[in-house]
């Protein structure tokens, strides 16, 4: 799926959000324990990921 989106295909990227997002929601709400902050980390690593894919060594 990386491999993918690295090559350009934003529903591969679509799919992983649906897929892991309800995961990162529980892990950041367990941190923070506000469903506003939670939902807030977790968009923000999903957008992190989204630009940081390449140049952060991740492969696919």
């Amino acid at each position: 799926m990386i491999q993918r989106f690295k090559q350009g295909s934003k529903e591969t990227f679509e799919q992983v959000m649906k897929n892991y997002h309800q995961y990162a929601f529980k892990i950041a709400y367990g941190i923070i324990g506000d469903d506003r902050d939670a939902e807030e980390m977790v968009q923000e690593a999903f957008i992190t990921v989204y630009y940081q894919i390449d140049s952060n060594g991740i492969e696919g």
